[in-house]
């Protein structure tokens, strides 16, 4: 693909989103500028990282490994437990605009939250005590 300027083929800067490629596995947090990017983007790259998945489907970052244990979102091959993972970008694009894996998904997030506070005030009520 040839460029011209900053400017690739598809009329979409492409500056951001090659430096969005160049980060360490693991170690991305998208900023607005990236997000924009992606979100842009005439056609995905085929694997998303956790910040372009969670950009994709609009949650946080830390949501998408919750969704992940939930069975909600499949990782590509058997990456081991400490591995950065990748998706599918045609399952993110699938799921994102499925109304019900949508509801699915906030629901289980929202469980996942519940719990986890329920078990900090636990603790803290422990402490008070």
């Amino acid at each position: 693909m040839v460029k011209t300027g900053a400017m690739g083929t598809t009329g979409l800067n492409t500056s951001n989103f090659e430096s969005m490629s160049q980060r360490l596995p693991g170690t991305e947090t998208l900023n607005a500028s990236d997000r924009f990017a992606l979100l842009n983007c005439r056609r995905l790259p085929a694997r998303l990282d956790v910040a372009q998945t969670a950009a994709i489907l609009n949650c946080r970052e830390h949501d998408i490994p919750i969704l992940t244990r939930a069975k909600m979102l499949r990782p590509l091959g058997k990456p081991a437990a400490n591995a950065p993972k990748y998706y599918a970008a045609s399952d993110v694009v699938t799921c994102a605009g499925d109304r019900e894996w949508l509801d699915r998904a906030t629901r289980a997030l929202g469980t996942h939250w519940k719990r986890k506070n329920a078990r900090n005030g636990e603790v803290d009520d422990a402490v008070n005590d």
